[in-house]
């Protein structure tokens, strides 16, 4: 990744955090709020390893290739949430949170679209760090409270890539950290048990990192989470 594009995705990010605590701080004078911690497993669908958004390829100074990349494995979830009732019974909570979701390396072939030939190989890895504006609605709250949740998110989904040609790592013409920003959206359900002196969460969710595309072209990169968490 060029430093300056680096460094504009990092100032975009602590800009939007900032943001977000100034508005937790502002919220919390003025009603009980409460912060949780989470931690779990994120499934990838197969798209989520389209680092480059595109089924071809150019390796180094060969021919255009196909892509033909390998299924990505489960990853994990660590993530933390503000949450605020909107009522007084506290049907209705509004969060604001961030994650990040990491998914392992993979290996991607770019083949030769006529002999099948490999002209190269990359080794991808994926991290996806959403910042969420969602709410919960309560079917019923006691001792244990279910809820349904919806969010709407708004991700950086950095790739690192790692290039080789006849196993040996030469200068790639693409990007190696490619980095995008896009608006997604998330719909689940949760449980809370109440401990009185904390809350134990958990949550499963189903999460579309780039409902809002940039090209028509670029699939859909979803992944399921299943996360347990504490809320104090």
């Amino acid at each position: 990744m060029k430093p300056i594009r680096f460094l504009y995705n990092a100032t975009k990010a602590i800009l939007l955090s900032v943001i977000i605590l100034l508005f937790i701080d502002f919220i919390d004078a003025k009603a009980g709020s409460h912060i949780g911690f989470s931690f779990g497993l994120a499934t990838p669908n197969a798209q989520i390893n389209n680092v480059y958004n595109t089924d071809k390829l150019s390796a180094g100074g060969d021919s255009l290739g196909k892509l033909f990349r390998e299924a990505t494995d489960i990853g994990f979830n660590i993530g933390l949430k503000w949450r605020i009732p909107l009522d007084e019974k506290d049907n209705f909570v509004f969060g604001l949170g961030l994650a990040l979701n990491r998914f392992p390396e993979t290996k991607t072939e770019i083949k030769d679209q006529i002999s099948g030939k490999v002209l190269a190989t990359l080794f991808t890895t994926q991290n996806v760090i959403p910042i969420a504006a969602s709410i919960n609605y309560y079917l019923f709250k006691s001792f244990i409270g279910v809820y349904g949740t919806g969010e709407l998110t708004y991700n950086f989904i950095a790739n690192s890539v790692d290039f080789q040609k006849g196993d040996v790592p030469i200068p790639f013409a693409y990007d190696l950290n490619p980095t995008d920003s896009r608006v997604g959206v998330g719909f689940g359900a949760g449980l809370d048990i109440d401990l009185s002196i904390l809350t134990i969460n958990l949550e499963t969710k189903y999460n579309i990192a780039n409902m809002i595309r940039s090209d028509a072209k670029e699939e859909t990169k979803a992944y399921l989470t299943l996360t347990l968490g504490v809320v104090f």
